[in-house]
């Protein structure tokens, strides 16, 4: 039952339930709730994905509270994170392809390998003011992009498809650049500015 569990400690349980935002694992008797987050590496955005009731996996207790008797449970946190060995090949700065996945009102997402995207600020998509990245890009489209930020404690790659061309970038030194950091990627990006190194784009009218 719930009070032979403590947190840290790793279980067997089965899958009971599925739902939108997570899924229900039954251990010990007790069921716990492994949050759509915390059940894979990659985004997912069912956990049918990847579960099926009646399912036997391995989960890690993150949190317990006896009060409420809820149980939160992690698949993720037992399994390698991709992201320490892919994001060990881009460097700031670098020239990439990347697939454009998905546009939101603040940015653009590009693939950049099997497991690893990024984000194009809105404002890193063109040198003219835009209103949505698809007056730009769709979905679909491959680009050249320049990795301008890499942050590894969020597992985020910040991307600039307006710096690919001109060669004024080239020696830029990319890490006195705060870059792009986004809280979620479907909420509104947050940017961090430094006053740009030349050139300077023009003002419009």
């Amino acid at each position: 039952m719930i009070d032979e569990l403590k947190e840290g400690q790793i279980v067997v349980g089965r899958v009971t339930s599925l739902a939108e935002f997570g899924v229900f694992v039954n251990v010990n008797g007790a069921d716990g709730l492994v949050h759509l987050s915390e059940i894979s590496w990659d985004r997912i955005t069912h956990p049918n994905e990847v579960l099926k009731v009646g399912q036997e996996v391995k989960v890690k207790v993150i949190s317990i509270d006896r009060e409420k008797k809820r149980i939160g449970l992690s698949i993720r946190q037992l399994l390698s994170d991709p992201w320490d060995q892919k994001a060990a090949e881009f460097q700031v700065g670098q020239l990439i392809e990347g697939t454009i996945t998905r546009l939101t009102k603040f940015g653009a997402f590009a693939r950049l390998s099997d497991d690893i995207e990024g984000l194009i600020h809105i404002s890193e998509i063109s040198e003219k003011r835009i209103e949505h990245p698809k007056e730009v890009l769709k979905e679909g489209d491959s680009c050249t992009l320049r990795i301008i930020k890499i942050d590894n404690d969020n597992h985020r790659i910040g991307l600039s498809l307006r710096r690919v061309d001109s060669m004024a970038y080239a020696d830029m030194d990319w890490e006195s650049l705060e870059g792009i950091l986004t809280t979620d990627g479907d909420e509104a990006a947050k940017t961090e500015t430094k006053p740009e190194p030349k050139p300077k784009a023009k003002k419009e009218p």
